[in-house]
């Protein structure tokens, strides 16, 4: 997860750092790929960060508990 976090963070610092790719991203009729991109930034740093402290913790001993985490609820 460490991995995914250090990419994300890379491609956002691209991001930030590129004229062209503001330029781009800060037309109007490109405000859904802007929106798209930046959801899609936060959803991947939410789950890595959730998933990375489930790691560090490990699963639930109580087998309901430990199937919600796994598959989700």
């Amino acid at each position: 997860m460490k991995n995914v976090q250090a990419v994300r963070i890379a491609i956002y610092d691209q991001f930030q750092n590129s004229l062209a790719v503001q330029r781009y991203f800060f037309r109007d009729e490109n405000k859904d790929v802007y929106a798209a991109y930046y959801t899609s930034m936060f959803l991947i740093q939410d789950t890595a960060e959730a998933i990375y402290v489930h790691m560090a913790r490990g699963f639930s001993p109580d087998p309901m508990m430990a199937y919600i985490e796994f598959w989700g609820g």
